[in-house]
């Protein structure tokens, strides 16, 4: 999974099973993560930036980038 920003400022990682979505919520961020079949749906915490992109990167859902 690779970050990319949306034009509308968000940002979206797409893996082949699910992907994470961050969005800014007042002065912090958050976000969930969704699985494509619609099977798992979690929240991510409140906080910066770099710390929500951080434990999206170290869940278990996130997928390693294949070459």
């Amino acid at each position: 999974m690779e970050w990319k920003q949306l034009k509308n400022g968000d940002w979206e990682a797409e893996g082949k099973n699910g992907k994470f979505y961050l969005f800014k919520s007042g002065r912090q961020w958050t976000g969930h993560y969704s699985s494509h079949n619609g099977v798992k749906f979690f929240r991510m915490p409140f906080g910066s930036l770099k710390l929500i992109k951080k434990k999206c990167e170290d869940n278990y859902y996130w997928e390693a980038k294949k070459d």
